[in-house]
């Protein structure tokens, strides 16, 4: 028969220790006996409910979020490098439509420029 009783816990959800410790008590009996007393949920909440357990959890989890990132990033590299590769490769779209850009916008950036020149070389 498993008596259960309430458990008095510190701010970090660890048990403090009520009973008094005799000195004819091993110390490993009297811990097998608070843990006796405590139902699986209850360690269970006090393990989780730890400022201790929660450090740890945020630690593995930037970790993992970290490495995840790396993986991804190592993954997709390649294939992103292939599809600018074969966008800027695809010569018969891609040059024309820097021949067409350029064709439009050399006459007023070649004229502004002469306006810059001819405005420095007044002053």
């Amino acid at each position: 028969m498993t008596v259960h009783r309430e458990v008095v816990l510190d701010e970090d959800g660890v048990p403090i220790l009520t009973d008094a410790v005799t000195a004819d008590v091993e110390p490993d009996t009297f811990a097998d006996n608070l843990l006796a007393a405590m139902s699986m949920e209850d360690i269970v909440q006090t393990v989780v409910g730890s400022r201790s357990f929660r450090q740890q959890l945020d630690q593995v989890s930037t970790e993992l979020t970290r490495q995840l990132r790396e993986q991804l990033v190592q993954l997709l590299r390649p294939a992103i490098e292939q599809a600018i590769t074969d966008a800027m490769d695809d010569s018969s779209v891609t040059a024309n439509t820097i021949r067409q850009q350029l064709e439009s916008a050399l006459p007023a950036i070649i004229s502004s420029q002469l306006q810059e020149i001819g405005a420095t070389s007044s002053n």
